[in-house]
């Protein structure tokens, strides 16, 4: 080895720190171009107001946020007064109504999507190699499970109406044990009608659904076949007959059209238990009482801009109504010409799907007798009621839907500009709680217009031009821009939503301690004071605390008896009744939104989507809804609907 390649190689041994200075110069302006970025970043992330990196895909929407209140704690512990009596009456009411919910929930989510999607896919009439009897035969177990759920209805209707039979028995220190002279038990009545509202709606599923019954039938030839040579099959006559017993019963029960008529032509007499139901007349003064106030309530909200469930509401009071008349055998004709003329705002009500109801045909087969109150001319108009009404919304859509999107587009404006830090805590909170109420407003104006102009159209057989068909989209997604406006907000939704829980809580309770005050002031003791004062703690003790939907029954129910005895005055009574309405609409509020900007109805209706898509593709004026609209409306076709767990 030579000696300058010795040298060279001990040169390079020797250590300047020149790497060391390149390297951190270098880190510096990587430092430095890091620092500028994020910079940027910060700037462009007040510019959208933090909407960045708080908003997520809503289509695929991997991990909801869910701000919904679940209650932990039993209805035994959360109804806690010294007052047992009245402990075990708001217990027992209680239960029934949120045995009614669940009810609710099951026939919701289990079965009318079960009867809804049955034969999805098969043309009415067609029948190869027995698909029809496979199809109904894997479908034997699920209508086996709706017949015991309406079994399980009967009895839940059969104990509510003992139950307010023996609270209003007219008989004072009877076996009831509690003074229920001049209270009203509202809710109870309102899950009632739901309840009658469920039997309605399986009634209407089942017999609107044509493949389903073209099944049934072939099912019970193939039944009968079976029955004629069993031993070709396998079986024997013995072990044939318990299941044509079940099969008999299905055919009974569920598709001859009467599971409502049997719940309301049961017996609810009971005389084991001391129940004479039928024979109570202050039990029918109470029902025809609430019926009235209740019509009064739903009926004039029905087609008007402030509408949340109303017109679903009504379909179940008519429920009530004729449970009413079948009871008590009363004619107010009156009343029944109310009923009658409540066409004029709605002719047909969407129950689920794409099925419709109709209360003028209900009315006439379920009340034969109270037609004969009516004269010839109002039997005629309801024929032509729908027509003219179809004709009339299809004319002022334009109108409407133009109305429709200036109040939609406001309300977006206000939506992202009163997020602002601006005024005092309050007054935010104040205006954000109306900001959230005007939305579902908005959502549940847009889905009655769509829902009702289409399902109408099915039920009249008439088809839709293509203008129609491009307004009603442009509605639609109009409906789904409010969903999104809500969704991009929905971390500052959170924050606010219990504040303003809180707030509304807080002023439910200023005005109850008004009322408890004005109690305990006078110290005549009496019976009657004493159980308003333990509503009054009882409404107190379920609002000190999160507002789910069973401490807002028992406060529905406490109320029912604490507003005896003039303890609130008229404007506080009114007062309490819309802070506590404000308080149920934010505390569920992301429930009412999915209900109120659900289009899974479009399912029975996607025969629109290409004529749509087509008009986007010629007029190339919005050329982004394209992708926008493929997207959604896959996402709205394909998936249905999943309520929380």
């Amino acid at each position: 080895m030579s000696r300058s390649t010795v040298l060279d190689q001990e040169f390079g041994q020797f250590d300047d720190d020149s790497l060391r200075i390149v390297a951190e110069a270098q880190l510096r302006n990587y430092g430095s171009f890091m620092e500028e970025y994020a910079s940027q970043l910060r700037d462009i992330e007040d510019a959208l107001d933090d909407r960045v990196a708080e908003t997520w895909d809503f289509t695929l929407d991997p991990i909801a946020l869910q701000c919904i209140p679940y209650e932990q704690t039993s209805l035994l512990s959360l109804i806690c007064t010294d007052n047992k009596v009245f402990n075990k009456v708001i217990t027992v009411l209680s239960a029934l109504c949120c045995e009614i919910n669940t009810l609710k929930y099951e026939a919701e989510t289990k079965f009318y999507p079960a009867v809804l999607f049955y034969g999805e896919g098969v043309k009415a009439g067609s029948d190869s190699d027995g698909d029809a009897q496979i199809l109904m035969g894997r479908m034997i177990s699920t209508l086996q499970e709706l017949y015991c759920f309406v079994t399980r209805c009967y009895d839940v209707a059969k104990n509510t109406v003992q139950q307010l039979s023996a609270l209003h028995c007219g008989v004072k220190n009877s076996s009831s044990m509690l003074d229920v002279t001049q209270v009203h038990f509202l809710p109870m009545f309102e899950h009632l009608a739901e309840l009658l509202k469920i039997l309605i709606t399986l009634d209407e599923v089942i017999g609107g659904h044509t493949i389903l019954k073209e099944h049934w039938t072939l099912y019970k030839r193939m039944l009968k076949s079976v029955h004629h040579n069993p031993t070709k099959f396998g079986f024997t006559e013995e072990s044939l007959k318990p299941f044509e017993r079940l099969i008999l019963q299905l055919e009974m029960a569920l598709f001859e059209g009467n599971i409502f008529s049997n719940c309301v032509d049961g017996r609810f007499d009971d005389m084991s238990r001391g129940a004479h139901v039928s024979k109570n007349s202050t039990l029918a003064e109470e029902m025809a009482h609430v019926i009235k106030t209740l019509f009064s309530f739903i009926e004039p909200m029905i087609g008007e801009p402030t509408e949340t469930d109303q017109r679903f509401k009504f379909v179940g009071l008519c429920g009530l109504y004729v449970l009413y008349i079948r009871l008590y055998q009363t004619s107010d004709k009156k009343l029944f010409r109310q009923f009658w003329d409540s066409f004029r705002r709605v002719p047909g009500i969407q129950l689920t799907g794409n099925v419709m109801w109709f209360p003028n045909q209900f009315l006439t087969k379920m009340l034969p007798k109270m037609m004969n109150t009516l004269d010839r001319k109002a039997k005629l108009i309801v024929s032509s009621a729908k027509t003219q009404w179809l004709n009339t919304r299809t004319v002022n859509l334009l109108k409407d839907a133009q109305t429709m999107k200036a109040r939609a587009n406001v309300w977006m404006i206000q939506m992202e500009s009163h997020f602002q830090s601006s005024g005092t805590v309050l007054e935010n909170l104040d205006k954000r709680c109306l900001l959230f109420r005007q939305g579902l407003f908005i959502a549940r104006s847009i889905n009655h217009m769509v829902t009702s102009i289409m399902n109408m159209h099915m039920y009249e057989n008439r088809a839709m031009t293509k203008s129609l068909v491009i307004q009603l989209c442009g509605l639609i997604e109009l409906l789904k821009a409010v969903q999104m406006t809500f969704h991009r907000r929905t971390m500052l939704i959170a924050q606010s939503v219990n504040h303003i829980a809180q707030r509304l809580s807080f002023l439910a309770l200023v005005s109850l301690g008004a009322a408890k005050k004005r109690i305990v002031s006078d110290k005549r003791y009496s019976d009657k004071r004493l159980d308003v004062l333990s509503a009054i703690v009882l409404a107190e003790t379920a609002l000190n605390g999160p507002n789910t939907k069973e401490r807002k029954l028992i406060i529905d129910l406490a109320l029912c008896m604490a507003t005896r005895m003039r303890s609130f005055k008229e404007d506080e009574l009114s007062q309490l009744s819309a802070i506590l309405k404000r308080l149920s609409d934010i505390s569920c509020l992301q429930e009412v939104l999915r209900s109120a900007c659900d289009t899974s109805f479009l399912y029975w209706h996607r025969v629109i989507f290409p004529t749509y898509v087509a008009n986007l593709f010629e007029n190339a004026v919005d050329v982004y809804k394209i992708k926008v609209c493929h997207v959604n409306w896959q996402f709205t076709l394909s998936i249905p609907p999943v309520p929380p767990v």
